[in-house]
């Protein structure tokens, strides 16, 4: 006797479900498959559909947006999109980074165009508790940036990251700086110190200290009494790597003190390229993190020599950019000059930076009685 034809389990049509991803929650995402002729006319359309975006994802892209994870996107987001389009330094630091190490792990293998507002906002507010505003910067930017690309490729349909915000719980303290009296008492010791014209460099110049690692002995002008600043030394890879400076406006020629060319003089070495150069590889900067132990040594010795060490507080390279700056504009009130002097992109960091809501430097740069 022959067996009964199995009716169609969706209305008129004959009905199959795969799981194509999952969701947030882990909830699994199905796609149904449909024909008139038999659950297993269906099951084969199913089937020749995993082969067809199977297919699809080898070339570089998937065929369903159903089953596009955001870890899949991200990935190719980052080579297709960033990789050799950006500076090695910016790509590693800017994008692989967070990618990698903070959106990779959250958002994983949820579907993209399964991710709701909702779902960057709550993971938003939790790494706000955990990271600084620079690092959310990043994160927010490389998830718009990776959403509306996915919005190009018909990966989904809406940007749930355009209008999200959220809040630093934790907001970036005030930046320290050091007093006109502290710079100069630490310029005094750095003049005898085997690692003291790195701090110098920055105390004066206020370079980033990248920039200052990216010097060489040929950038000075002994003539002009002058230093160019076209060059960066950041790490790749845990390598060093130079590279132009952060920006167009961070290439600039500064003017350097009788004093501080007097010392370069004096320490300059025709065996060195780098003004502060690796022991292991001749010919070769150091990297910001390997310069760290240089710096530290230096702090140290100078702490050792104060009559109250505790007092004193060791600050970071980049906070001694920031004394510059700090003290530059309290010299001069002239914001343009300093935004140009620190090689900012534009004034308007510069004034967010160093010209605080202080009401006795007002009533000085006003000549108020």
């Amino acid at each position: 006797m022959p067996r009964k034809k199995e009716a169609p389990n969706h209305g008129e049509y004959y009905e199959y479900k795969i799981s194509v991803g999952k969701r947030l929650d882990g909830s699994p995402i199905r796609k149904s498959f449909y024909s008139k002729i038999s659950k297993q006319d269906a099951k084969n359309a199913a089937e020749e559909w995993r082969i067809n975006e199977k297919a699809h994802a080898l070339a570089g892209l998937p065929l369903n947006n159903d089953s596009i994870r955001f870890d899949e996107w991200a990935n190719l987001w980052l080579e297709k999109y960033k990789r050799g389009r950006v500076k090695d330094s910016t790509f590693t630091e800017t994008y692989q980074r967070p990618v990698k190490k903070i959106l990779i792990p959250y958002f994983g293998r949820a579907s993209i165009s399964q991710i709701k507002p909702i779902d960057i906002q709550d993971f938003l507010e939790k790494q706000a508790k955990i990271y600084s505003e620079s690092t959310m910067k990043k994160l927010q930017l490389c998830l718009n940036a990776i959403f509306e690309t996915a919005i190009d490729n018909d990966l989904c349909y809406k940007n749930p990251a355009k209008k999200v915000s959220y809040f630093i719980a934790n907001p970036t303290k005030k930046r320290r700086v050091y007093s006109k009296e502290q710079v100069k008492d630490i310029i005094r010791f750095a003049s005898s110190h085997p690692n003291g014209l790195p701090v110098w460099i920055m105390l004066e110049l206020g370079l980033r200290c990248s920039e200052m690692l990216g010097l060489r002995w040929t950038d000075i002008d002994f003539k002009c009494k002058t230093i160019n600043i076209c060059r960066a030394s950041t790490a790749v890879a845990h390598k060093a790597a130079v590279a132009p400076p952060k920006s167009k406006s961070s290439i600039r020629t500064l003017p350097v003190s009788s004093t501080l060319l007097r010392a370069f003089k004096s320490q300059i070495n025709s065996n060195t390229i780098y003004i502060v150069e690796s022991t292991r590889v001749k010919g070769k900067p150091l990297t910001p993190t390997d310069y760290r132990k240089r710096y530290l040594k230096f702090f140290k010795d100078y702490t050792a020599t104060l009559s109250n060490p505790d007092s004193f507080t060791i600050l970071t390279p980049h906070e001694l950019r920031h004394t510059c700056g700090t003290l530059l504009y309290d010299k001069t009130h002239d914001i343009y000059a300093v935004s140009k002097y620190l090689g900012h992109a534009n004034v308007d960091i510069t004034a967010r930076l160093y010209v605080h809501d202080n009401p006795e430097m007002l009533r000085n740069s006003l000549g108020i009685d």
